[in-house]
């Protein structure tokens, strides 16, 4: 879907709107060894829609399948990066697997650090999103209170003791 994006735009910069240029276009923009493995009626099909027939041709070559997917929604346990990606990159794999938002949002609370999970888990009105915004702001703080030291104990404050000539004035004797 990136490519053809590239592909859109430059069509849009050109003026092209023809559906045949558009095809003939990227058709020229592919390498062969993809044009090879493409079912020869996305080359050949009827006159009308061609550019969209290669379009989807070539979408479904490198797209994974559902099944593909869901394993790797189900396997991403690991939070990379800021929170805010990895949420979205979850609910990226969620909507093409057709999974619901409450599983993407388990999975993204369990790869948080627990106490970052556990102030995000009550924000149930918050969306995902929201929830991925508000956990990159809480990761630098989670990270500079593990690195800071811990306040020590302040002395209780005590009478300094008076000094020794002042002791010594009080007892002559002494002297």
């Amino acid at each position: 879907p990136g490519w053809f994006a590239i592909m859109e735009a430059q069509f849009n910069l050109a003026k092209i709107q023809s559906d045949s240029t558009k095809f003939y276009h990227v058709l020229a923009s592919l390498p062969a060894s993809t044009i090879s493995r493409l079912d020869p009626s996305a080359l050949s099909g009827p006159r009308f829609h061609k550019y969209e027939t290669l379009k989807q041709a070539v979408s479904e070559l490198y797209e994974k399948s559902k099944s593909e997917l869901l394993d790797q929604l189900i396997a991403k346990v690991q939070l990379t990066g800021r929170p805010s990606h990895y949420a979205k990159e979850l609910q990226d794999l969620a909507l093409k697997v057709g999974v619901g938002e409450d599983l993407v949002r388990h999975k993204f609370l369990q790869s948080l650090p627990p106490t970052v999970g556990a102030v995000l888990a009550a924000q149930r009105e918050l969306t995902l999103h929201q929830l991925g915004k508000l956990a990159d702001e809480l990761m630098p703080m989670l990270q500079a209170s593990c690195f800071a030291t811990p306040a020590l104990p302040q002395p209780q404050h005590h009478q300094q003791p008076p000094p020794v000539q002042a002791l010594l004035r009080q007892f002559p004797s002494v002297l």
